[in-house]
């Protein structure tokens, strides 16, 4: 399994690409690599192409996915498809530069139960107030069946809420002291309260 940090989008709300941001010193796409780099020896970090030589200032080119534009969806689908383009054999961690408070206790716990019931297309953790899809495992079979939905159909509208309609998942669910982790920082409003 290969650790991926989605980072560098388009960043419309922030107005800023949050992967290059500062917490506590590090970019934001550094802070979610460390937490990844804790369990897995390889980690990549998905950037969108217009960032990618900013990205290059910071981290060697070769743990860098540029995104591609020839597959035509957009935000964390096109992240996860470019990665697996690269990849196609791996199944991958996905957890987006935005979680900023994610604990390691919840990754590790999320490795776990892929470790402990094989056989599931997807792992994400859910609660009352719907799935997170953003710090969850993908596996390479079903990222391949994705692909090849999208590529019988382009014009389809891609997105994670239709991945995930399309496969088997384990929903992990999720205490509800635990949700304030899964806070995605995504305009300078709630970055001001964290």
């Amino acid at each position: 399994m290969i650790g991926l940090v989605l980072s560098g989008g388009r960043s419309m709300r922030m107005g800023a690409d949050k992967g290059l941001l500062l917490h506590d010193g590090n970019a934001w796409a550094e802070v979610a690599r460390k937490k990844l780099n804790a369990i897995f020896p390889v980690v990549l970090i998905s950037v969108n192409a217009d960032h990618y030589e900013r990205y290059q200032a910071l981290f060697e080119e070769k743990i860098l996915v540029k995104d591609h534009y020839e597959i035509a969806v957009q935000g964390p689908l096109l992240g996860i498809l470019s990665a697996h383009t690269q990849n196609p054999e791996e199944d991958f961690l996905v957890i987006a530069c935005d979680l900023l408070m994610m604990e390691s206790l919840l990754i590790e716990k999320l490795v776990n139960l892929y470790s402990h019931q094989p056989g599931y297309e997807a792992y994400i953790f859910t609660h009352e107030q719907g799935d997170e899809p953003l710090c969850s495992i993908y596996t390479g079979k079903a990222l391949s069946r994705i692909y090849q939905l999208y590529q019988q159909n382009p014009n389809l509208k891609n997105g994670l809420k239709y991945m995930l309609n399309q496969l088997d998942v384990l929903k992990i669910p999720l205490e509800e002291s635990k949700v304030k982790y899964f806070t995605n920082f995504n305009d300078q409003e709630t970055l001001n309260n964290l």
